[in-house]
């Protein structure tokens, strides 16, 4: 995109300072919808809250740039070649992972959609089960890996028996 800038459309420095921070800025969160699944972008829908999140924060950085808010102006025709060439970047990378987990996955699987998942066999359902169950008995014995630390009801402090007759001295006298 600085190629683009400076050699082609032959911007200015402050110009190109402002495409780059657009650039950075729309690029790095696209980021997020590669890297949150194994699969294709698509194959799991983002959270609403991620998706509303970032779309606020690049409509808010969009703005900052076309309109020139506390940087030189860059202009709206070019912030949308910004948001172009990272579309195509963010489509040819998302393909360059799955090629990369298609060569790199010794087991073949590429997508962690609802019927790859649903592949597994009974004996690993089994195991599983089974490997939590034991966990949780472990984890339920009295005495078994416990926390060392001091239990909360041994941090409250107890009231002496010369504190509890003043203390029910007071409440009478106050009734």
């Amino acid at each position: 995109m600085f190629y683009l800038g400076d050699r082609v459309f032959h911007l200015g420095h402050p110009e190109l300072r402002t495409m780059m921070y657009l650039t950075l800025s729309v690029a790095g969160h696209l980021t997020i919808f590669q890297a949150r699944t194994r699969g294709p972008f698509w194959s799991i829908r983002p959270a609403r809250i991620l998706l509303l999140a970032v779309l606020g924060t690049q409509a808010l950085a969009t703005c900052i740039a076309g309109f020139g808010i506390f940087m030189t102006p860059l202009g709206w025709p070019y912030a949308a070649l910004v948001w172009g060439y990272a579309l195509v970047w963010f489509v040819a990378t998302d393909r360059v992972k799955l090629l990369g987990y298609r060569v790199f996955d010794p087991s073949g699987s590429v997508a962690d959609s609802a019927a790859s998942r649903s592949r597994r066999s009974a004996s690993d359902v089994a195991a599983m089960a089974a490997s939590v169950e034991a966990f949780h008995r472990r984890r339920h014995q009295p005495g078994a890996n416990r926390c060392t630390t001091t239990p909360a009801r041994a941090l409250t402090p107890r009231r002496s028996s010369a504190t509890a007759t003043t203390w029910r001295q007071r409440r009478s006298a106050a009734l």
